[in-house]
């Protein structure tokens, strides 16, 4: 459909990304964990697009990607580093995740 075409190549579609994942964590310690979490996004073989920002007491992790499994496993890293940093459990999610 030409009309879904032309609004996914507008500056603020989806481009060709077919996947989009949005992962807040909101607690005061939220911007301490802006660093890691990028660090953890460059470190990662990512999605097209990829972004980390805070805005007050939230995190909030924006991806985009082709793939949508190569997006779960950004998705798996991301929320498993956050567990780990913010509350000091095992770098892994629940069982549930990796079905």
């Amino acid at each position: 459909d030409g009309e879904a075409a032309a609004l996914r190549a507008a500056p603020f579609g989806f481009g060709t990304a077919t996947a989009c994942a949005t992962l807040i964590y909101a607690a005061e310690d939220a911007p301490a964990l802006l660093a890691p979490v990028r660090a953890s996004l460059g470190e990662a073989n990512v999605p097209p697009i990829a972004h980390a920002t805070t805005r007050e007491q939230m995190l909030i992790v924006r991806l985009l990607a082709d793939d949508a499994a190569a997006l779960r496993q950004v998705v798996i890293q991301v929320a498993a580093l956050i567990r780990t940093l913010a509350a000091g459990l095992p770098r892994r999610l629940p069982q549930v995740w990796y079905c």
